[in-house]
């Protein structure tokens, strides 16, 4: 008896091994859990039904469980239905038996399946929301699903449920504003979170790689976060500020050949508007354009363009190569264009930027599109030159520069001025109505109605250079100018005081000017060396056809034509001139004089001098040979006309010489001169 008790026992404890191990690893096919599977499908949704086909069990020993399995089911939802390839029961084998909830988790794969099938099924759900938002923007394209329900073992009504998905060839229209083909990606969702990973699409003919894109439910909005890289493509610029709510019109409506990394942040609510958008762009790109109102000179080329957008706050950084529209221009391909670009809300645009270059060369002409009349100095030409340049300005809405602010250095390497002036012919009697400038270094500072030039380099009116440098101002309608200018290598001619300079003589001529709006002109001095002999002149007031209006001092040491040292000296006090001078050459003047020269009489230098002229000279020389000595003499001007006066010397220190002149009530002028020797005189008629 005890013998087949134990045997009895073995075989049952075989039996039941043997039946465990077959369930473990084999599993049997049973339809006693059909309706099992059927009513906790209906639990998700009554209207949901399922097509099962054989079901087979296996014994899970270490959960103690109950794995139950079907292949090749369908879901129904009314007339719509997913095809699945299989689905994955996990039952507590003790819930079981008590009666208790024993579902532990539930595994859903799918077939391949249209994806519009797929969101269909899915929206009938409790988390439709999300869902609608981005399932309704799918058009095609084909899904394959893993779905992973994990019960609460104490509440049948609490569950999770994690999705892993496989997205292919689908296509999207994203509010109605943006087709995308091609995707390819794979998506989990978790938790109110859809996360996106391994994307590729195609938008507009381009094709974008996303690693991440992060899709989160925060109280009544969604927040999308991820990361895009676009391949090497053509762009229209508008497609890179869809999101920002603005106007890029200065750029030109061209395609630009470029490559993007972007990192974006979103929200949408629930009427499917986009707020709080945040961008980090990085573009590399082969050429954009301008828009022509704004310039047509040139093209940025080979560059990286980083923008940052958030909070209605865009700023763009451009680091580029740039390159002349015009093919006949020519530039270098270190030359750099740095700028950014700012804009805040409602505000203008404002743009900072940076150019750096050299050995370029444009034609003159395009110095006319920013700078008026410049074409009637400036001849067709072409102008090699190197510059360093900051440049700031604003744009506004109607896409017009404002506010504009240069600061620049030039290198220009040659530049032919034309200008037609007599009043240099009489100085420089070389002058051909131009001259050259090489080797010339300009520095501009530029801000709204104020302009500082400082210059730099030489000049020639033949063949031969000399040095120059000047300072220009412009403040509004004030020009103020300083310049020291070397004459080494031109003739000078001063004839009125019978001066001549030669050629290849070493002598300076440096000047203060300011010219105002009502066209007056004042030198606070002129100076002019050469040599031992020195001219200097300081407040010189003159009208635009150079008739003098006013001065204050004339002090003029110098040998002239006749190697004869000259000392001469016109100083204004109280509205009275007065002309002092040891020994002066006035041969000139007197030649002028006596055979009533009008066109060289000096008082017609002025526009309507009204002063009295007190004079004193040592000695006046009135030919090659003679001369007044103790000259004294006073003159009333009027009009620049003599009104009255006398003039009292001795001639070669022996012979009297008067001369008083009067006008009489009627306006006539009387003239008395005497001169005990006149033949000195006389030789002039």
């Amino acid at each position: 008896m005890r013998r087949y008790l134990i045997y009895s026992s073995l075989t049952i404890l075989f039996t039941v091994s043997v039946t465990l191990i077959y369930l473990s690893f084999y599993g049997i096919k049973t339809n006693s859990f059909n309706d099992l599977i059927t009513d906790k499908i209906k639990e998700f949704n009554p209207k949901l039904t399922i097509n099962i086909n054989d079901v087979f069990l296996k014994l899970n020993i270490k959960e103690n469980s109950i794995d139950i399995r079907t292949q090749n089911a369908k879901i129904f939802i009314d007339k719509e239905f997913i095809k699945l390839s299989q689905i994955d029961l996990n039952l507590n084998i003790l819930n079981f038996l008590n009666n208790e909830n024993s579902i532990k988790k539930i595994k859903i794969s799918t077939d391949k399946n249209k994806i519009k099938k797929i969101t269909n099924f899915i929206n009938s759900y409790k988390f439709s929301i999300p869902r609608l938002l981005i399932f309704n923007q799918i058009n095609d394209g084909n899904i394959t699903a893993e779905i992973n329900i994990i019960f609460n073992e104490k509440d049948t009504n609490d569950y999770k449920f994690d999705v892993y998905a496989k997205v292919r060839d689908a296509k999207l229209n994203i509010l109605n504003e943006y087709k995308i083909d091609q995707i390819n990606l794979d998506l989990n969702i978790k938790d109110n979170k859809y996360i996106i990973k391994n994307t590729t699409f195609n938008n507009e003919g381009i094709n974008f790689i996303s690693k991440q894109i992060l899709i989160e439910n925060k109280k009544d909005d969604y927040v999308v976060e991820g990361d895009l890289v676009s391949k090497k493509g053509l762009v229209n610029p508008k497609y890179f500020i869809k999101f920002l709510n603005y106007k890029i019109n200065f750029l030109e409506d061209q395609n630009i050949l470029s490559e993007t990394k972007n990192k974006f942040k979103f929200k949408i609510n629930s009427k499917k508007k986009i707020k709080d958008f945040n961008l980090s762009s990085k573009i590399n790109f082969e050429e954009i354009f301008f828009n022509e109102k704004i310039q047509n000179l040139i093209s940025l080329q080979n560059g990286i363009i980083n923008i940052n957008y958030k909070k209605d706050y865009l700023e763009i950084d451009i680091d580029s190569g740039y390159a002349f529209l015009n093919k006949n221009y020519q530039n270098n391909k270190n030359d750099k264009i740095t700028a950014k670009i700012i804009k805040n809300k409602d505000k203008n645009f404002t743009v900072k930027a940076f150019v750096k270059n050299e050995n370029n060369s444009i034609n003159s002409k395009e110095l006319s599109k920013y700078f008026k009349n410049i074409n009637r100095f400036i001849k067709d030409q072409n102008l090699q030159f190197g510059s360093s340049n900051k440049i700031n300005f604003i744009i506004n809405e109607k896409n017009k520069v404002k506010n504009l602010k240069i600061k620049s250095k030039l290198n220009l390497d040659e530049i032919l001025i034309n200008y037609d002036a007599s009043s240099i012919k009489k100085i420089l009697p070389d002058y051909k109505n131009s001259f050259k400038l090489k080797t010339n270094i300009i520095e501009i500072d530029y801000s709204k109605n104020n302009l500082k030039i400082n210059s730099s380099g030489l000049y020639s009116i033949d063949s031969k250079y000399d040095k120059f440098n000047f300072n220009l101002i412009n403040n509004k309608n004030t020009f103020n100018l300083n310049s020291k200018i070397s004459l080494d290598a031109n003739k000078v001619l001063f004839e009125d005081i019978n001066y001549k300079k030669k050629k290849d003589l070493s002598s300076t001529l440096s000047f203060d000017v300011s010219l105002f709006e009502n066209k007056k002109i004042i030198f606070e001095k002129i100076k002019y060396l050469e040599n031992q002999n020195s001219f200097n002149l300081s407040n010189l007031q003159l009208t635009n056809n150079y008739k003098i209006v006013d001065l204050d001092n004339l002090k003029l040491e110098y040998l002239n034509s006749d190697n004869r040292l000259n000392n001469l000296n016109i100083l204004k006090k109280d509205e009275k001139f007065e002309l002092v001078g040891k020994n002066f050459d006035g041969k000139m003047m007197v030649k002028n004089l006596l055979i009533g020269d009008k066109k060289n009489n000096f008082l017609r230098r002025f526009k309507n001098l009204n002063n009295e002229i007190s004079i004193n000279f040592d000695r006046f020389f009135v030919n090659d040979n003679d001369y007044l000595n103790d000259l004294k003499g006073n003159f009333i001007i009027k009009n620049n006309i003599i009104n009255s006066g006398f003039i009292n010397a001795k001639l070669n220190n022996k012979n009297d010489f008067n001369l008083n002149i009067k006008t009489n009530t009627k306006k006539e002028k009387i003239t008395n001169l005497f001169i005990e020797n006149p033949s000195p005189f006389i030789q002039n008629f």
